[in-house]
């Protein structure tokens, strides 16, 4: 019935009933309005997701029909920039707005997002939402910070310490965890839920069903794509059988190099291929999928861009000063955008790589090492055009607002060059070989004066790639031929202590011969002289534990008690004690009296004390404190332990 002769019989039946049939109508109208259930929130992020991969933005090889739906009734945003091409700092940013130096994040674990800083789910849940998220991999496992704000964050648990491959769950895992939250979660709460697809992230294993053709990496990265595409459909699918109305965007925290510029991966480099994602929004209200209302499709946005939209979309202010804007309000110019790419800083000490993009160009600022013959480029978007360069007048394309925007970010954060950076340190932690502390403020960008002194991560590409082929080979079973990869690498930069980390476990992987061991000897002690000037209890721990390696006890042992006096904390007792107990298996050394296993033990064991989650540390003890059942010492450090057991609850 037409809504005009509704309305007239409403109003000749108030007429003729009187007054009170008149506001008997108003408030049935009213009850109707608040009857409506707020609306919902979906957020997928495809981890390692480039723009090109997409059918929607061009791909015809790759078969994703139901993002491609989804951009076709929906919007689709042309160009959507990531503002670093790491998984958790990237994540950080589109959940809070903000950008990593503001952040102080601009890496993955050990480190983590300050619990002081909100984010959509934090703000969602003080607004009555009901909060849940399905997460793919491991850079987002519970511990990054991420999961403040969830009634529910079902994570993968970590990797064990030394894998050398994040642990990670299917597309189809994922979604079947993210529905069952979704049908369990009360109903008459709204929703918020984020789901996290990490199946495109190498290394690339599709399901055999559309892996059987395709043998090169760039088909089963296509094949991974599609295996997600599959998987959203069912999401959508359940979101179409609900009768209230839900906001829904797809994006990625970064792309993929596959080759392009030298890159086969992600996070060192900052073209197009890492820096570019797909960005879809759509409203989704039962079968029907519409595009959100917006002033004028905007063709240019970032990922901080997106807490701000969401916000707008439901109604609800964002936190004050964010650098970000609502996608759906009228926007008078392109804004631009702050990109990064600190890896090759804080994994080799090399420069930095910041700067500042628009649809016009962009400009760079990445070290020393980085000349072009184009040098008055200032686009990314090919390698032919990739220009590295500090610009005083500000005549390129952005070149304003960049330096503007740079000298903001730079005032006051100049630190000492990256040969004496902590953060070179936590990276090699990063890995997974040895423990560390989780400290995001350590990372502050340098002063274009020191910055550009330092070699380019971009100049260095070819060693990048050397280095992750050499890391990928060590965590296979014939692990030690990647010494050979190694030992260039450390010709190439002798002063590099990262190069001399790897080459050292390289070369104790494959030290079968006495010359495998002397060099993995040399090694680790070249690797602990290249941290000797960093005074820290974080630096000094290493510099120990690779002498040690190295077969260098006695200055070990020496550093060690020295540091356990100056700092005593679990970590070093563990340190101290497993000197002792690992110095007096070694041949030659066993009858030294300097190496004390009563004490060693002793050490662990109170490490432990000290430190009751540390399964590592237990399960250590667990095997080898049997071993000295004969020794009058053993029977109390047993009963020691096993006052120590972990109940059965928390197992």
């Amino acid at each position: 019935m037409p809504r005009s002769r509704v309305f007239s019989r409403f109003a000749t039946a108030s007429l003729q009933g009187g007054r009170f049939l008149w506001l008997a109508w108003i408030a049935a109208i009213l009850q109707c309005a608040e009857s409506e259930p707020a609306p919902c929130v979906l957020w997928v992020t495809v981890d390692t997701l480039r723009q090109d991969a997409l059918g929607c933005y061009g791909n015809e090889d790759t078969r994703t029909p139901h993002f491609d739906r989804l951009a076709r009734e929906g919007l689709r945003v042309a160009e959507c920039v990531t503002p670093v091409p790491l998984t958790l700092p990237a994540h950080a940013s589109l959940f809070t707005g903000r950008l990593p130096p503001d952040l102080g994040l601009h890496d993955n674990s050990p480190y983590a997002l300050s619990a002081e800083i909100p984010t959509l789910a934090t703000i969602l849940r003080e607004n009555g939402y009901a909060t849940g998220a399905s997460i793919g991999g491991q850079p987002l496992a519970a511990g990054c910070g991420l999961e403040q704000g969830f009634d529910s964050y079902d994570s993968p648990t970590i990797a064990k310490r030394g894998s050398l491959t994040f642990a990670e769950r299917s597309a189809k895992e994922v979604t079947e965890r993210a529905l069952r939250w979704l049908n369990s979660s009360a109903k008459n709460s709204p929703q918020f839920l984020w789901v996290h697809y990490f199946d495109p992230h190498h290394p690339y294993t599709p399901p055999p069903e559309l892996a059987s053709k395709r043998a090169h990496e760039r088909d089963r990265y296509a094949a991974e794509v599609t295996h997600v595409d599959q998987e959203f459909a069912r999401v959508l699918d359940t979101l179409q059988e609900d009768s209230r109305r839900w906001l829904v965007v797809v994006t990625s925290d970064h792309g993929e190099g596959l080759g392009d510029h030298g890159e086969a991966t992600h996070g060192y480099q900052v073209f197009d291929s890492t820096m570019v994602v797909p960005l879809l929004l759509a409203e989704v209200h039962g079968s029907t999928i519409a595009p959100p209302r917006v002033s004028a499709p905007p063709q240019h946005a970032c990922l901080i861009d997106l807490l701000p939209t969401t916000l707008d979309w439901l109604g609800q202010a964002s936190p004050a000063g964010l650098p970000g804007r609502s996608l759906l309000s009228e926007s008078a110019e392109e804004p631009g955008a702050y990109i990064e790419s600190l890896a090759g800083s804080l994994h080799f000490g090399w420069a930095q790589i910041t700067g500042w993009r628009t649809s016009e160009g962009v400009l760079l600022w990445a070290g020393a090492q980085a000349s072009h013959p184009s040098m008055k480029s200032t686009t990314v978007t090919s390698e032919s055009d990739a220009t590295l360069w500090w610009s005083e007048n500000g005549e390129a394309p952005g070149g304003r607002t960049c330096r503007h925007w740079a000298e903001q970010l730079h005032h006051g954060r100049t630190q000492s060059t990256p040969t004496e950076q902590e953060a070179i340190l936590e990276s090699i932690v990063s890995l997974g070989y040895v423990g560390g502390p989780r400290d995001p403020q350590r990372h502050r960008l340098l002063s274009p004066e020191v910055n550009q002194t330092l070699p380019s991560p971009v100049a260095r590409r070819g060693m990048i790639q050397e280095f992750l082929q050499a890391v990928e080979e060590l965590g296979t079973p014939a692990g030690g031929a990647a010494a050979d990869r190694f030992e260039r690498l450390c010709r190439e930069d002798p002063d590099n202590p990262t190069f001399w980390f790897y080459a050292a476990r390289a070369w104790m992987k494959r030290s079968q011969s006495r010359r495998s061991a002397d060099d993995a000897r040399q090694a680790a002690v070249r690797f602990a002289e290249s941290l000797a000037r960093r005074d820290s209890v974080d630096s000094r721990m290493l510099e120990i534990k690779a002498l040690a390696m190295g077969g260098e006890f006695d200055r070990a042992k020496e550093q060690a008690t020295a540091l356990h006096t100056r700092s005593p904390t679990a970590e070093t007792m563990e340190l101290l004690g497993a000197l002792h107990v690992e110095a007096r298996s070694i041949d030659g050394v066993i009858a030294n009296p300097h190496y004390d296993l009563e004490q060693g033990f002793g050490l662990l064991v109170g490490a432990l004390e000290r430190d009751p989650d540390n399964r590592s540390l237990r399960a250590l003890l667990e095997r080898a404190l049997p071993t000295t059942a004969n020794t009058p010492w053993a029977a109390a450090l047993q009963r020691r332990l096993d006052e120590l057991r972990v109940p059965e609850s928390r197992e």
